[in-house]
């Protein structure tokens, strides 16, 4: 089994209830079970930081949020996270997670 990151670009359509995102999200979690080893977090305001230390309000790829899942494989993840229902409004990437002793 590994580990990979679900990262999503995109947030709910402004006509969409909350009340019923959040239910929609709760419910491909408990479909996920014990794969989901972190239901993630959303993401607000964010900062780019320069090779100088320096930074700038905003960043290039407009991150919104992240999950973590445990697969057998990238491809086992993929079709978890093909079953997302953030697909609506946003892009999603899906990374192999290896440990930096590991490299």
């Amino acid at each position: 089994m590994g580990k990979y990151m679900v990262v999503y670009t995109g947030l709910p359509g402004q006509d969409e209830d909350p009340a019923e995102v959040r239910a929609a999200w709760e419910r491909w979690f408990q479909e996920l079970g014990a794969a989901v080893t972190d239901p993630g977090d959303v993401f607000t305001a964010g900062r780019t930081v320069a090779t100088d230390g320096s930074s700038s309000d905003g960043t290039r790829t407009k991150l919104t949020g992240y999950t973590m899942l445990e697969a057998d494989d990238l491809d086992a993840a993929v079709a978890m996270a093909a079953k997302c229902p953030g697909l609506a409004n946003a892009a999603i990437e899906v990374y192999a997670s290896v440990p930096l002793d590991s490299l």
